[in-house]
């Protein structure tokens, strides 16, 4: 079996056309421009749709693939440009993520903003307010774990960043990705913005297709240990019975995982010591 990597496989194409890049390169380069599109650069917009474009062609289920796959990536960046401002009050140095339009920062934080302005109208506690247990930091933030911690200290003592870093806020900027990627990419290309009452309307829960997400996992991640639980259970699926949930295999044999290691770092992240006993264990993941 060979060796699956999808950071080298990335690097030995991404300079190809994307008609002669495989899906996993085609993925991850997607990934990459949409950020940089959705931060204003029309060069990375243009790739982005050829790279769409492609996937399309190969009749690959890309908008259900990058709304599950993709869409916290996105909300992660998106959290990290709504701080800068804030962050640089503080004399945070802010790590250089990418040279985005103003335009594009203005609305992300005036809905920032303003959805805040309305959770502290509802007179909630101030200790509902302030320092919260769980702080989501984007990971544009921090490339480094001090840089992390310094970030956490400033986000405690900040009414507005603990509201944005909360992970409410979080899964609903997550959910919105969610939902327009479903509809293809072009709202997001276009850097729409959901108004006030439409976000505060959006579930605080993080809602995902599990196949979509795993197909994007085992197309783009490498290491399994970094695979969602239910992509786990689908491959330990697809291995065990053919159970391919109505995916094109074509996609699904672009890689090949053994069952054993599927097994172990399932129970691994379940926090089960059964690793090199599958077999005892084959009920617990059907």
């Amino acid at each position: 079996m060979n060796d699956f990597d999808a950071g080298r496989e990335f690097m030995a194409q991404r300079h190809l056309d994307p008609d002669s890049q495989s899906v996993t390169s085609l993925l991850i380069g997607l990934e990459s421009h949409f950020i940089r599109a959705v931060l204003g650069s029309q060069t990375s917009i243009n790739l982005t749709i050829e790279i769409w474009t492609e996937l399309k062609k190969r009749k690959f289920p890309v908008a259900v693939a990058t709304s599950s796959g993709m869409s916290a990536t996105l909300a992660d960046t998106i959290l990290a440009l709504i701080s800068l401002p804030t962050l640089r009050k503080h004399g945070y140095l802010v790590p250089a993520i990418e040279t985005v339009e103003s335009e594009i920062e203005n609305c992300w934080i005036d809905l920032a903003t303003t959805s805040f302005n309305k959770f502290r109208e509802n007179d909630v506690p101030e200790a509902d307010v302030r320092p919260q247990k769980v702080l989501i930091i984007p990971k544009a933030l921090r490339p480094k774990e001090l840089q992390s911690d310094e970030i956490v200290r400033i986000a405690r003592n900040d009414e507005f960043l603990s509201y944005i870093f909360h992970p409410d806020f979080f899964v609903r900027v997550h959910q919105w990705f969610s939902k327009i990627l479903l509809e293809g990419p072009e709202a997001a290309l276009a850097r729409i913005v959901p108004n006030a009452s439409l976000f505060s309307s959006l579930e605080k829960k993080s809602q995902q297709d599990e196949y979509g997400r795993w197909l994007w996992d085992r197309l783009t991640v490498t290491q399994l240990d970094q695979w969602a639980l239910t992509s786990l259970t689908h491959e330990w699926n697809w291995i065990k019975n053919a159970d391919d949930h109505g995916i094109d295999r074509r996609f699904l044999r672009a890689r090949e995982t053994e069952l054993e290691r599927v097994t172990d770092t399932y129970f691994e992240k379940k926090g089960y010591p059964f690793s090199g006993r599958y077999q005892e264990y084959d009920q617990k993941l059907r």
